[in-house]
């Protein structure tokens, strides 16, 4: 991406049926998360002008797999948010 985020789309299929996706958007490795240095996310040209400053980029992936549900112990479909524990 333009701020040097990135996409990840991935799709598994056996046979005519999907059975595995995971999308995912991962924050530009050039630049620290945004709590330990906001200030260089409001001097990078590229992010202010795709973003508005009221928002906060954050890690974010949607995952589902059919396999792991067969057992009942982890859910087809998850979304994950943020890279902070807790």
């Amino acid at each position: 991406m333009i701020d040097g985020g990135l996409l990840q789309l991935i799709y598994r299929f056996q046979r005519n049926t999907l059975i595995q996706h995971r999308l995912a958007y991962y924050l530009s490795s050039q630049l620290l998360p945004f709590q330990e240095d906001p200030a260089s996310y409001f001097e990078d040209t590229h992010f202010l002008e795709i973003i508005n400053r009221r928002t906060i980029a954050f890690p974010l992936r949607f995952d589902f797999d059919q396999q792991a549900a067969i057992n009942k112990t982890h859910p087809a479909c998850h979304l994950t948010l943020g890279d902070a524990k807790n």
